[in-house]
């Protein structure tokens, strides 16, 4: 988005997965496979989001970017004295869980409320997904519209 306001922050922490709700058969029982790692994670992101951002809920359009750094497991390293080293059989791509969608939805739901009043104003997202070395966790940049407009204001496509 041309001429947007922006934003960007790091969350540091191991990102966590917002998976589905839903009700076994015959039950008005809801059943969330969530539990308290993601409450804390969505907690983290509200919170370094309310640092970051000052201007209150948008209420046009937004684009979200998210770059989220993944820990290696220690097998992707040698060992003795190659213990900081990465194996060059280790992947270079991080292609296994957690899946992509699922850690973005804790990050919209979590920017919910505190940027944007309801996550159907995400017009754009760009994810990825890495390796690293170093903190993992999930840096998160904002753009809005700058008018404030959202063309569909209220209209929610299926």
């Amino acid at each position: 988005m041309k001429g947007c306001g922006s934003v960007a922050f790091f969350v540091a922490g191991k990102p966590v997965t917002q998976g589905s709700k839903w009700s076994p058969k015959g039950s008005h029982a809801v059943i969330d496979q969530s539990g308290e790692k993601l409450t804390s994670w969505r907690e983290l992101i509200g919170w370094e989001a309310k640092a970051a951002w000052s201007s209150g809920t948008v209420k046009g359009r937004v684009c979200v970017h998210l770059h989220f750094k993944m820990s290696r497991p220690n097998g992707h390293y040698g060992t003795g004295r190659n213990a900081s080293m990465v194996k060059e059989s280790s992947p270079q791509y991080h292609t296994q869980v957690p899946d992509i969608d699922k850690l973005t939805r804790a990050i919209l739901d979590a920017l919910t409320g505190v940027v944007f009043r309801d996550d159907s104003q995400v017009q754009e997202i760009h994810v990825t997904k890495k390796w690293t070395e170093g903190d993992q966790g999930v840096l998160i940049m904002i753009e809005t519209d700058p008018k404030g407009e959202n063309d569909n204001e209220g209209v929610h496509a299926d």
